[in-house]
């Protein structure tokens, strides 16, 4: 995990936590997938490459304090459809300095920064 310490605000209404809200570094940009590693990815997670949405937003490790493998999927179908395979997924997280991966769908507001 990162190294910094960020404050966590958790709002009690009634004596019940209500919402909870995390303040994150800015982001910095790591690693973008290439051709290869994409095609090892999608069989990490039994999906087909197709499935990545690779010219709007390849997948690229973004970390916020910590990295994680950010990748853009067609729909929000591909979630129940992916079998991820652990060993597999650690390793290609390991080779582009990820601590792990989220798949996000459309619509997604993608701004670039520079890393």
């Amino acid at each position: 995990m990162g190294e910094a310490v960020l404050p966590v605000e958790i709002a009690v209404v009634a004596g019940v936590p209500s919402t909870i809200a995390l303040t994150q570094q800015a982001p910095t940009l790591g690693s973008e997938a290439s051709e290869a590693e994409v095609g090892a990815l999608a069989r990490a997670l039994g999906l087909d490459t197709s499935t990545f949405l690779l010219s709007d937003f390849p997948p690229q490790i973004v970390s916020t304090g910590t990295a994680h493998l950010m990748a853009l999927v067609k729909d929000r179908t591909v979630g129940a459809r992916a079998e991820p395979k652990h060993r597999a997924l650690v390793a290609i997280l390991a080779t582009l300095g990820g601590e792990g991966f989220y798949l996000a769908i459309r619509p997604v507001r993608v701004v670039r920064v520079s890393g």
